[in-house]
């Protein structure tokens, strides 16, 4: 059984609301790293173990993942972060929803003295390449904004978060 299988569980109800960080980080990083950590055929195989509702846990981890980056400087959960909504996109019902995510990376990734092309590049080889493909289709003409899909940064240092 891999680790994404326990995003089905009926805890991840309210997932994005839950105060940040939340217990259920952990096990939604885990299945990212287990994923990460993995070879080829076996990341090829989590990721068909992905439901729709797992894809959409990692798609909100994905933004959790990327406002605690902001808070601890960490880029390494940023690309973490990157690496949950690129997995996700394929298994979402509507991949569009991870738009809401990208914003939320380019913008942490700015925060984090970095860019979202640096970001894409760190997650090159871990995302499959059809979906950086679309995420570099959807930013090409700049970064997609927080404004432009709904969404604000509230707080900062440790009560950052996106809204």
């Amino acid at each position: 059984m891999y680790a994404v299988n326990r995003l089905r569980d009926p805890k991840f109800h309210g997932f994005r609301i839950q105060v940040l960080p939340h217990p259920l980080d952990q096990v939604a990083h885990a299945a990212v790293t287990e994923y990460t950590d993995a070879d080829p055929s076996t990341r090829r195989a989590i990721l068909d173990a992905l439901t729709p509702r797992a894809a959409g846990v990692l798609s909100v981890y994905g933004e959790r993942a990327a406002a605690l980056a902001v808070r601890g400087c960490d880029t390494e959960l940023l690309r973490a972060a990157g690496i949950a909504v690129g997995m996700a996109d394929a298994r979402l019902e509507d991949y569009r929803d991870n738009l809401i995510v990208l914003a939320a990376l380019t913008h942490s990734a700015g925060l984090l003295q970095t860019t979202q092309e640096q970001l894409f590049d760190q997650i090159e080889a871990m995302v499959p390449p059809r979906v950086l493909a679309r995420f570099r289709r959807y930013t090409a003409d700049g970064p997609l904004t927080l404004r432009s899909m709904g969404l604000r940064a509230c707080g900062d240092g440790p009560t950052f978060r996106y809204r």
